[in-house]
């Protein structure tokens, strides 16, 4: 008999047979888990309920760096003391402790007069000068010639276009692009490959997010976390500081992760990956538990 106006057909679909579909809707909503920020290059993490954010990446992110007397940005790749360079933000002053004994201070305050032209290794930005007792104790710290310097504000440090930067992108002292994302669950499949699990923190990443799936990061374009909007650049390229323990300080003996992760992460460009590179639309805030989501 023809069914009437008023009368409904529930149809039910089996979403087991369809796993991408099953898998899609059984993953838990994406959110942001961890926030951390680097005020000087290579120094310790500090972790953060939340950031405020603009087109240089998250407020206070290594906007400082030290540099040799030829104005070449040193790391922890090659001085691995500066992990335990612990540099925390006050009202005023940027905080800079090492092993939990106080340095110094530097003033958040500082002129752009005299900037001095100074590379990230090819890249060319400008910086001035901090404190003068800071960079004679950072200077004895590594055992050469050396001092701490300051990206100001007014110095517009281009992303390079072949790094996905368009017109208006600036970043710090970062290597190549302002924000560094991770996920949980890329870590995890990475860790389950390896003989001996390792932490988040030899990855060093700003934006930590839950609930995607291992490796989704590599097709998203387009992402929004609080109120703000950000582009994915390009996959970051790892280098050998994600062999160094962040707490020893020692190299990996087999050169993990990079060993396991040649051997199925190798990037369009050469070398490995993990993590995204991106870079903020619009400014805003950031916070944990923030809902992720992916727009493209």
């Amino acid at each position: 008999m023809a069914l009437s106006c008023w009368q409904t057909v529930v149809y039910r679909i089996d979403l087991s047979q369809y796993p991408d579909i099953q898998n899609q809707r059984d993953l838990p909503m994406k959110h942001l888990t961890s926030i951390y920020r680097y005020p000087i290059k290579s120094s310790m993490p500090v972790s953060l309920q939340e950031s405020v954010v603009d087109k240089r990446g998250l407020e206070f992110d290594r906007l400082w760096c030290i540099f040799d007397k030829n104005h070449q940005a040193l790391t922890a790749r090659e001085y691995p003391q500066i992990l335990d360079i612990e540099a925390s933000v006050s009202e005023q002053e940027l905080l800079v402790r090492y092993r939990n004994k106080s340095i110094g201070n530097i003033p958040l305050q500082i002129p752009s007069t005299d900037p001095k032209a100074v590379k990230i290794f090819d890249y060319d930005s400008q910086a001035v000068t901090t404190s003068d007792s800071l960079n004679i104790w950072i200077s004895d710290l590594l055992g050469t010639d050396c001092q701490i310097l300051f990206q100001h504000q007014s110095f517009k440090r281009q992303v390079l276009e072949k790094h996905g930067g368009a017109t208006g992108d600036v970043v710090g002292f970062a290597d190549q692009c302002p924000i560094l994302l991770t996920t949980e669950a890329s870590l995890a499949d990475l860790n389950s490959r390896m003989k001996q699990p390792i932490g988040m923190n030899r990855f060093r990443p700003n934006l930590v997010i839950k609930g995607s799936a291992a490796w989704d990061e590599d097709h998203w374009q387009l992402i929004k976390i609080g109120n703000c909007e950000f582009k994915v650049n390009q996959p970051c390229i790892r280098c050998v500081l994600t062999t160094i323990d962040p707490v020893t300080k020692l190299k990996d003996p087999d050169t993990e992760p990079l060993r396991t992760m040649g051997t199925f992460r190798k990037g369009p460009a050469g070398g490995v990956v993990f993590g995204m590179h991106i870079t903020a639309v619009n400014g805003g805030m950031v916070k944990l538990d923030d809902t992720v989501e992916i727009l493209k």
